[in-house]
Protein backbone atom coordinates (compact mmCIF):
# COMPACT_ATOMS: atom_id res chain seq x y z
CA UNK A 1 0.00 0.00 0.00
CA UNK A 2 3.16 2.01 0.14
CA UNK A 3 2.65 3.04 -3.46
CA UNK A 4 -1.01 2.85 -4.08
CA UNK A 5 -2.28 5.15 -1.55
CA UNK A 6 0.39 8.13 -2.73
CA UNK A 7 -0.53 7.30 -6.49
CA UNK A 8 -4.30 7.21 -5.43
CA UNK A 9 -4.24 10.99 -3.74
CA UNK A 10 -2.39 12.21 -7.10
CA UNK A 11 -4.88 10.91 -9.09
CA UNK A 12 -7.88 12.22 -7.26
CA UNK A 13 -6.02 15.89 -6.24
CA UNK A 14 -4.94 16.08 -9.81
CA UNK A 15 -8.37 15.76 -10.87
CA UNK A 16 -9.92 18.06 -8.64
CA UNK A 17 -7.59 20.53 -10.02
CA UNK A 18 -7.80 20.27 -13.20
CA UNK A 19 -11.87 19.83 -12.92
CA UNK A 20 -12.26 23.34 -11.32
CA UNK A 21 -9.05 25.51 -11.24
CA UNK A 22 -6.81 24.74 -14.58
CA UNK A 23 -9.31 25.88 -17.08
CA UNK A 24 -8.78 29.61 -15.29
CA UNK A 25 -5.42 29.65 -16.50
CA UNK A 26 -6.12 29.45 -19.95
CA UNK A 27 -6.25 27.00 -23.21
CA UNK A 28 -2.72 25.93 -23.88
CA UNK A 29 -2.05 26.13 -20.07
CA UNK A 30 -5.01 23.63 -19.68
CA UNK A 31 -4.29 20.69 -22.16
CA UNK A 32 -0.56 20.89 -21.28
CA UNK A 33 -1.41 19.96 -17.15
CA UNK A 34 -3.60 17.57 -18.71
CA UNK A 35 -0.62 16.15 -20.60
CA UNK A 36 1.60 16.07 -17.95
CA UNK A 37 -1.03 14.78 -15.50
CA UNK A 38 -2.04 11.35 -17.31
CA UNK A 39 1.65 10.90 -18.87
CA UNK A 40 2.91 10.78 -15.36
CA UNK A 41 -0.79 8.93 -13.98
CA UNK A 42 0.04 6.88 -16.50
CA UNK A 43 3.77 5.84 -15.44
CA UNK A 44 2.35 5.31 -11.91
CA UNK A 45 -0.27 2.78 -12.74
CA UNK A 46 1.86 0.91 -15.16
CA UNK A 47 4.08 0.29 -12.00
CA UNK A 48 1.46 -0.84 -9.89
CA UNK A 49 -0.96 -2.86 -11.84
CA UNK A 50 1.25 -3.50 -15.26
CA UNK A 51 0.65 -2.37 -19.38
CA UNK A 52 -2.46 -3.98 -19.61
CA UNK A 53 -4.59 -3.03 -16.06
CA UNK A 54 -2.65 0.84 -16.43
CA UNK A 55 -4.04 1.11 -19.85
CA UNK A 56 -7.60 0.28 -18.63
CA UNK A 57 -7.02 2.47 -15.53
CA UNK A 58 -6.01 5.51 -17.70
CA UNK A 59 -9.02 5.40 -19.75
CA UNK A 60 -11.27 5.32 -16.89
CA UNK A 61 -9.47 8.42 -15.39
CA UNK A 62 -9.42 10.04 -18.67
CA UNK A 63 -13.22 9.63 -19.14
CA UNK A 64 -13.86 10.42 -15.35
CA UNK A 65 -12.06 13.91 -15.88
CA UNK A 66 -13.95 14.43 -19.33
CA UNK A 67 -17.27 14.25 -17.84
CA UNK A 68 -16.13 16.15 -14.34
CA UNK A 69 -15.00 18.66 -16.12
CA UNK A 70 -18.42 20.10 -17.89
CA UNK A 71 -20.13 19.75 -14.05
CA UNK A 72 -16.61 21.06 -12.84
CA UNK A 73 -17.21 24.43 -15.46
CA UNK A 74 -21.11 24.95 -13.48
CA UNK A 75 -19.49 24.76 -9.94
CA UNK A 76 -16.77 27.47 -11.21
CA UNK A 77 -19.26 29.74 -12.07
CA UNK A 78 -21.52 28.88 -8.94
CA UNK A 79 -18.46 29.63 -7.08
CA UNK A 80 -17.71 32.93 -8.29
CA UNK A 81 -21.23 34.07 -8.44
CA UNK A 82 -21.38 33.29 -4.63
CA UNK A 83 -18.21 34.80 -3.20
CA UNK A 84 -18.04 38.38 -5.05
CA UNK A 85 -21.33 38.31 -7.18
CA UNK A 86 -23.63 41.58 -6.97
CA UNK A 87 -27.32 41.79 -7.25
CA UNK A 88 -28.54 43.99 -9.84
CA UNK A 89 -31.86 44.84 -10.80
CA UNK A 90 -31.63 45.20 -14.60
CA UNK A 91 -34.12 45.46 -17.55
CA UNK A 92 -34.39 43.51 -20.61
CA UNK A 93 -33.44 44.79 -23.30
CA UNK A 94 -32.90 42.12 -26.30
CA UNK A 95 -34.18 39.19 -26.94
CA UNK A 96 -33.12 35.56 -28.60
CA UNK A 97 -34.01 32.01 -29.21
CA UNK A 98 -31.71 29.07 -29.89
CA UNK A 99 -32.61 26.19 -31.15
CA UNK A 100 -31.08 22.69 -30.49
CA UNK A 101 -30.80 19.84 -32.93
CA UNK A 102 -33.45 17.82 -31.09
CA UNK A 103 -36.01 20.56 -30.84
CA UNK A 104 -34.64 22.03 -27.39
CA UNK A 105 -35.12 26.27 -27.61
CA UNK A 106 -32.54 28.35 -25.47
CA UNK A 107 -33.55 31.77 -24.46
CA UNK A 108 -30.80 34.60 -23.95
CA UNK A 109 -31.48 37.99 -22.66
CA UNK A 110 -29.33 41.41 -23.00
CA UNK A 111 -29.65 43.20 -19.96
CA UNK A 112 -29.07 46.59 -18.76
CA UNK A 113 -28.88 48.23 -15.38
CA UNK A 114 -31.13 51.32 -14.28
CA UNK A 115 -28.23 53.86 -15.43
CA UNK A 116 -28.64 52.19 -18.90
CA UNK A 117 -25.17 50.41 -18.64
CA UNK A 118 -24.94 46.62 -20.00
CA UNK A 119 -24.57 43.95 -17.10
CA UNK A 120 -21.28 42.74 -16.75
CA UNK A 121 -20.94 38.98 -18.15
CA UNK A 122 -22.40 36.89 -20.88
CA UNK A 123 -26.42 37.14 -21.86
CA UNK A 124 -28.64 35.63 -19.20
CA UNK A 125 -29.89 32.13 -20.54
CA UNK A 126 -33.32 30.76 -19.81
CA UNK A 127 -34.61 27.44 -20.24
CA UNK A 128 -38.10 29.16 -20.39
CA UNK A 129 -39.58 31.87 -22.48
CA UNK A 130 -40.70 33.68 -19.63
CA UNK A 131 -39.10 37.56 -20.22
CA UNK A 132 -39.97 40.05 -22.62
CA UNK A 133 -37.63 43.34 -23.40
CA UNK A 134 -38.90 46.10 -21.12
CA UNK A 135 -39.26 43.93 -17.95
CA UNK A 136 -37.63 44.08 -15.11
CA UNK A 137 -35.57 41.33 -13.66
CA UNK A 138 -32.99 40.82 -10.65
CA UNK A 139 -29.79 38.93 -11.47
CA UNK A 140 -26.57 37.97 -9.69
CA UNK A 141 -23.68 39.42 -11.59
CA UNK A 142 -20.21 39.09 -12.07
CA UNK A 143 -18.69 42.23 -12.04
CA UNK A 144 -15.64 41.15 -13.17
CA UNK A 145 -17.94 40.00 -16.60
CA UNK A 146 -16.35 36.21 -16.50
CA UNK A 147 -19.33 34.27 -15.52
CA UNK A 148 -22.84 34.47 -17.23
CA UNK A 149 -25.55 36.15 -14.65
CA UNK A 150 -28.19 34.32 -13.21
CA UNK A 151 -31.44 34.87 -11.27
CA UNK A 152 -30.52 34.49 -7.46
CA UNK A 153 -31.67 31.28 -5.52
CA UNK A 154 -29.75 29.52 -8.61
CA UNK A 155 -25.95 29.64 -7.56
CA UNK A 156 -25.39 26.94 -5.68
CA UNK A 157 -22.86 24.76 -6.50
CA UNK A 158 -23.14 21.82 -3.82
CA UNK A 159 -24.68 19.41 -6.26
CA UNK A 160 -22.32 20.34 -8.77
CA UNK A 161 -19.16 19.57 -6.68
CA UNK A 162 -20.56 16.88 -5.25
CA UNK A 163 -20.25 15.39 -8.69
CA UNK A 164 -17.04 16.97 -9.06
CA UNK A 165 -16.11 14.76 -6.12
CA UNK A 166 -17.45 11.69 -7.41
CA UNK A 167 -15.46 12.35 -10.35
CA UNK A 168 -12.25 12.47 -8.25
CA UNK A 169 -13.27 9.83 -6.35
CA UNK A 170 -13.75 7.95 -9.74
CA UNK A 171 -9.93 8.21 -10.82
CA UNK A 172 -9.14 6.82 -6.52
CA UNK A 173 -10.81 3.84 -7.53
CA UNK A 174 -8.83 3.42 -11.14
CA UNK A 175 -5.85 3.53 -9.11
CA UNK A 176 -7.22 1.10 -6.56
CA UNK A 177 -8.32 -1.20 -9.18
CA UNK A 178 -5.06 -2.03 -11.01
CA UNK A 179 -3.70 -3.70 -8.20
CA UNK A 180 -7.09 -5.65 -7.58
CA UNK A 181 -7.03 -7.49 -10.87
CA UNK A 182 -6.30 -11.05 -11.08
CA UNK A 183 -2.95 -12.04 -10.22
CA UNK A 184 -1.71 -8.53 -9.90
CA UNK A 185 0.33 -7.33 -6.53
CA UNK A 186 2.09 -3.85 -6.05
CA UNK A 187 5.36 -3.72 -7.27
CA UNK A 188 4.98 -7.23 -9.04
CA UNK A 189 5.82 -7.35 -12.68
CA UNK A 190 4.86 -10.69 -13.83
CA UNK A 191 4.46 -12.41 -17.29
CA UNK A 192 2.11 -14.90 -18.05
CA UNK A 193 0.50 -14.68 -14.71
CA UNK A 194 3.60 -15.88 -13.23
CA UNK A 195 6.03 -14.52 -10.26
CA UNK A 196 9.18 -13.33 -11.58
CA UNK A 197 10.62 -15.54 -8.97
CA UNK A 198 9.06 -18.81 -10.75
CA UNK A 199 9.87 -17.57 -14.44
CA UNK A 200 13.56 -17.05 -13.72
CA UNK A 201 14.10 -20.76 -11.24
CA UNK A 202 15.64 -22.87 -13.37
CA UNK A 203 13.78 -26.32 -14.81
CA UNK A 204 14.35 -29.23 -12.58
CA UNK A 205 16.02 -32.23 -13.67
CA UNK A 206 14.61 -35.24 -15.29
Amino acid sequence: MTRVLPTAAYAAVGAVGLMLGAPLLGMAVTVLLWIVHLTVLGVLLARLGGAEAGCYALVATFVALLLGSFVGQTARDDLTLQTRGEEVKAVVTGERLEQGDRGSRTWYYTLEDRNGRAVPGPELRREDDDLDPGDTVTVVADPEGKVRPTTPGLTGAAPELLGVAAAAAVCAGAVMWTTRSPGRRPGVWRKKQRPVAEQEAPEPPD
